[in-house]
């Protein structure tokens, strides 16, 4: 028995692990897409260097010195492109917290703070 039909739309959650995916091995991320049927669902969400460039080197440098697995940081850009191919849904690739924020959030915070981009798009 199958658990997942890919001739149907399956959602493909790529949350909080391409920062252990360094750029040479992006490929992982067409690969996996190329095999979801149009309608599915993508999301990613990933560290980034954008507007902390000084945090995101204390970052790495803590994981260089204390784990075996290195921390890959994607700009905007990058980040951006790992959804050729598919429909970005609104707002788009965005600082974490300001994917579908909650309303009732007073806000006055820098989202920027997060370190993060988030995204979702659905495969055409």
């Amino acid at each position: 028995m199958r658990l997942l039909d890919f001739s149907r739309p399956v959602a493909l959650l790529m949350v909080a692990v391409l920062h252990y995916v360094n750029h040479r091995e992006t490929a992982v991320v067409d690969r996996y897409r190329e095999m979801l049927a149009p309608g599915s669902p993508l999301v990613i969400s990933t560290l980034t260097a954008d507007q902390r460039a000084e945090q995101a080197a204390r970052v790495q440098r803590f994981f260089a010195e204390h784990t075996s697995t290195p921390v890959t940081f994607r700009d905007h850009a990058a980040v951006r492109s790992l959804f050729d191919g598919c429909e970005l849904v609104d707002p788009g690739v965005v600082w974490t917290p300001l994917w579908r924020p909650d309303p009732a959030d007073p806000g006055g915070w820098e989202p920027h703070r997060a370190g993060c981009w988030a995204g979702a798009g659905v495969v055409r």
